[in-house]
Parts: C-alpha cells; sequence; structure tokens
C-alpha cells in the first residue's frame, strides 16, 4: 500500500477485506487516475458525470466528514439521487454490518 505508514500494515492485514483487497492491488492506479483533481476539495465538475438512471448514494453517518462531504458534493451534481445515510456507521459498513446495508439497498431498488 502506497503512502500507509508500515506501523498500520498489520493492522490492515487483519481485516477480513485484506485479501479481496489484495488481490485488486494492481488496479489502485488506475483509481487514482480516474479521480484526479477529484478529491482536493474544488467542486465536482459537474458535466463529468452523465446518467440516465436513479442513482444511489451510501454514506455512513459515522464516517470522517470528507467522505460524507464527498458523498453529498456527488448527489449534488448527480441528476436523480438518493443519499442513502447508514446511521451509527463509518465507510466500512457494507463488512461490518452487511444486513442494514443490504436492507437500504433492497429499500432504494424497490422505489
Amino acid at each position: 500500500m502506497v503512502g500507509v505508514p508500515a506501523e498500520f500494515l498489520p493492522m490492515m492485514r487483519q481485516d477480513p477485506s485484506w485479501d479481496g483487497m489484495a488481490e485488486y492491488a494492481h488496479t489502485y492506479a488506475y483509481d487514482g487516475e480516474i479521480l484526479s483533481g477529484l478529491q482536493d476539495g474544488r467542486p465536482l465538475p459537474a458535466d463529468r458525470w452523465s446518467i440516465d438512471a436513479p442513482i444511489a448514494v451510501a454514506v455512513g453517518g459515522n464516517g470522517e466528514a470528507f467522505i460524507r462531504e464527498g458523498a453529498h458534493a456527488l448527489a449534488a451534481i448527480l441528476p436523480d439521487v438518493t443519499v442513502l445515510t447508514l446511521p451509527d456507521q463509518d465507510h466500512s459498513a457494507f463488512w461490518t454490518v452487511p444486513e442494514p446495508v443490504a436492507e437500504q439497498v433492497r429499500a432504494f431498488l424497490r422505489g
């Protein structure tokens, strides 16, 4: 993991998601390229997003402020968006409490 302090790695390796994330590590450089200019605190470019379908943006109510702010910034420029807030959770809720996450997604899909 580039840029992660070495002392964090043993703890990260104990996370149940580590093996799955490590499997895709070779693709993370592309994430950085795609997200370039989108995580620097400036407004998101509205012309970069075009989708003709309802969108759900999920965010943990206890997640870091920059993640919550980013989710709401994205939601603000999408045409048909629902923000799903997962109370008392952070950005890892889909690993730690998958059933409440799944229920919110099911409710969104049911309309």
